[in-house]
């Protein structure tokens, strides 16, 4: 998979899948991060660094300057995935959301608080990718 043909600027793209597409996934965020500064977003503690270390070694040369450019923040409730989408002025760079509804299937938080929150996240990220890509990937469980 070519980032180049995937992502390009001022895109949201949603990729819709089971787990076994998470191979493909590092493997773009090698691409990316080989390139320039990436972000992951990540719902559901599915970012592994080996992969994409793995990847980089591919492309050729060491893995660690490209992985030092890799931003990486988790989410493990919607509250942290709303705080990490609609925070003000994020860097512009691509942005990688992996498994994003996870943290909305919490149901220790009220329904109409959930959506509420899924609502502002769909905005954040519309919003976000204005300025630069963002691929989101919603597992299918």
């Amino acid at each position: 998979m070519d980032a180049s043909l995937v992502l390009s600027q001022n895109r949201l793209y949603l990729v819709s899948g089971p787990r076994v597409i998470l191979p493909a996934l590092y493997e773009l965020a090698a691409r990316l991060a080989s390139r320039g500064a990436l972000r992951v977003m990540d719902g559901g503690n599915t970012f592994n660094t080996y992969p994409v270390a793995a990847a980089l070694r591919r492309l050729g040369g060491s893995p660690y300057p490209a992985l030092r450019r890799v931003t990486l923040a988790r989410a493990f409730t919607c509250f942290q995935m709303h705080a990490l989408v609609c925070a003000p002025e994020p860097p512009e760079q691509p942005v990688l959301v992996l498994d994003f509804l996870a943290t909305f299937a919490d149901e220790a938080v009220p329904v109409g608080e959930r959506m509420r929150l899924f609502g502002d996240c769909l905005e954040g990220l519309r919003r976000m990718a204005t300025r630069q890509p963002v691929l989101v990937w919603a597992a299918q469980h």
